[in-house]
């Protein structure tokens, strides 16, 4: 696909590798905040001890307080506690679109073991519509052969698209495109609904998840190790499912604008049944 548009190797293999250069921009750059802010946080300490005097004992002098005890767990609880909140703030376009999405919430955060599932399943998805886009066309190739081979003995005069890969490009692209987006944004959702159904559960709410006290330990611990792999198992063959559902539909479609003929040739079969379904459902409808 890359070499009929006249892209170069060395930019598809920086697109392929693409999420491998972030992660490890990521790392290297959260590794060295990391060190300079202990750094940084270890030097104020030192500084705020050698510059604390000692209280005195008298019982009319006012006690003093660190700054390790402002910065406690504790003074970070309460000390938003009696200010107003302002419901008036607005928000931006992009923000309140991302926020149907996933929006983050203060007081939560995903354990490592659901971040790491989503994050493979992410990178699962990009390799997939990747190696698609660039492997995937000899084996397209060989099934747009075996399925259309009947429709050429059928009717000589159809005029379908010679199977090469040149003809076929536009619609995997499409498909490897479309597919990509709607499991990406199923993703998103699923996060969204992790993290509703936790709150809820924190809140002690069990309407969409079971209560952690109807299952037994050996078999809640079962359930939550196989819980990413049967995620991620699905999530490839859903992938493979829909994307060739979407571009045999594509395929489908493009004959049938093609040949007008075919549509006359469908809708006198499909026309009558649907006819007859709606008279159905009218006269239960009446009779009720």
């Amino acid at each position: 696909t890359f070499d009929q548009f006249g892209i170069d190797s060395s930019t598809v293999s920086v697109l392929k590798y693409a999420p491998y250069y972030l992660c490890l921009t990521y790392i290297c750059c959260r590794l060295t905040y990391l060190l300079i802010s202990n750094i940084y946080h270890s030097f104020i300490c030192c500084n705020n001890e050698n510059s604390v005097k000692k209280p005195l004992k008298h019982i009319y002098h006012e006690p003093t307080f660190t700054s390790n005890k402002n910065q406690s767990i504790e003074y970070y609880y309460v000390h938003d506690l009696f200010q107003k909140l302002d419901y008036n703030k607005k928000s931006s376009l992009i923000q309140s679109l991302l926020n149907k999405i996933y929006q983050p919430k203060k007081y939560f955060h995903y354990s490592k073991q659901i971040l790491n599932m989503y994050m493979i399943a992410f990178m699962l998805i990009y390799y997939l519509t990747f190696n698609m886009l660039e492997n995937g066309f000899n084996l397209i190739e060989k099934i747009y052969n075996f399925t259309l081979l009947p429709l050429l003995i059928v009717y000589d005069e159809l005029d379908l698209p010679e199977p090469k890969l040149i003809n076929l490009k536009y619609e995997m692209i499409f498909t490897c495109l479309l597919t990509s987006i709607i499991y990406f944004g199923q993703l998103f959702f699923g996060m969204k609904h992790y993290q509703k159904h936790m709150l809820n559960a924190y809140k002690g709410i069990f309407i969409d998840i079971p209560a952690r006290s109807a299952f037994k330990t050996a078999r809640l611990m079962s359930k939550n190790i196989h819980y990413p792999g049967y995620c991620i198992a699905y999530l490839i063959f859903g992938y493979i499912i829909i994307g060739n559902l979407v571009f045999f539909i594509l395929i489908a479609l493009r004959i049938l604008f093609k040949h007008v003929f075919l549509i006359e040739e469908i809708a006198k079969v499909l026309i009558p049944i649907l006819v007859i379904y709606l008279m159905k459902f009218i006269i239960q409808w009446f009779l009720s």
